[in-house]
Parts: C-alpha cells; sequence; structure tokens
C-alpha cells in the first residue's frame, strides 16, 4: 500500500537530512564536536519528537476525523487526569454536556475506560 505524506512532512524530513550531511561537514575536533554536536543534538531531537507525531497524525488521520474540536479538548484533559467537574469548569460547559462528550468520544474510538483512552490518543498522537 502507497502513502503519500503531506508536503509539510516530506519538507521536515529534509530540513533534517540537512542537518545531519551540515553535522558531519564540521570540523572533527573534540571541542567542535562536542559543544555543536550537543546543540545540533537536541534540535534534531525536538525536530524528529515533532515529525514524528505529524507522521503518526497522518497516519491516523482517520481516527482525528471522528473527533469534533471540543472532544479533542475534552481528551487532552482527560489525558490530564481531569475530572469531568473540572473539565465542564475549565471550559465553562455543564458536568452534563462533557459527559455527553465522554460518552461521545468512547463510543467514536471504542474504548471502554480513561486508561484505553489515554493508551490510544498517545499511540495515534492525538496528545504528546
Amino acid at each position: 500500500m502507497k502513502h503519500i505524506f503531506n508536503p509539510e512532512i516530506l519538507n521536515k524530513m529534509q530540513d533534517l537530512e540537512n542537518m545531519l550531511r551540515n553535522i558531519r561537514a564540521l570540523g572533527e575536533t573534540p571541542q567542535n564536536m562536542q559543544k555543536q554536536n550537543i546543540e545540533h543534538h537536541n534540535v534534531i531531537l525536538a525536530r524528529l519528537q515533532n515529525l514524528q507525531i505529524q507522521i503518526l497524525r497522518e497516519i491516523n488521520k482517520h481516527i482525528h476525523h471522528k473527533l469534533s474540536l471540543r472532544e479533542v479538548e475534552i481528551i487532552f484533559l482527560i489525558v490530564q487526569g481531569k475530572r469531568t467537574d473540572e473539565i465542564a469548569k475549565a471550559l465553562n460547559l455543564s458536568k452534563h454536556t462533557v459527559e455527553s462528550h465522554r460518552t461521545n468520544i468512547f463510543s467514536k474510538l471504542d474504548v471502554r475506560n480513561v486508561a484505553e483512552l489515554v493508551a490510544l490518543a498517545f499511540r495515534v498522537g492525538l496528545v504528546v
């Protein structure tokens, strides 16, 4: 099966490849390598993590499209360990509305409990 990634992901992959080439082109003295490589390492690591999230979201976009923006907000708060009343207060909603959203989220994602929801949210890149 052929996957066509969006141009943003492909551009980020190219940027990372160029950064790696530039690191190899730096002077090979221990002082240069240590300081510059640590800085480049941190930048590359952050970009790789961002790229991984984008790829997860691209691959699992069918799951993301099932959810409304409000449902994604609620998932984010659930992952943070917030209870229904805390979510309601944070989003200025009634507890009943938050419960309805939770029920819809569980149904749309075919999960039975918060643990399954949190695991799925991380696995498909809904949250990081």
